[in-house]
């Protein structure tokens, strides 16, 4: 998943994390591999999400016999 926390500043963070998974929106096949970000602010005592995307990635290369 490879989820990382950007502080912006002590009100304000960005989560990012890559997301690997089957599923469908809208009927159309979504990515194997999405990387994706959400933006969120605490707002009177509460933490909201106030932006949010997502991108297709690459899939990972796969794991080096050893």
């Amino acid at each position: 998943m490879d989820t990382q926390v950007h502080w912006v500043d002590d009100k304000t963070a960005i989560l990012t994390y890559t997301w690997m998974g089957n599923g469908t929106f809208k009927g159309e096949a979504l990515p194997p591999t999405t990387f994706s970000s959400t933006t969120w602010t605490e707002r009177n005592g509460k933490w909201v999400a106030i932006f949010h995307q997502e991108s297709a990635a690459a899939p990972p290369p796969p794991a080096k016999k050893k």
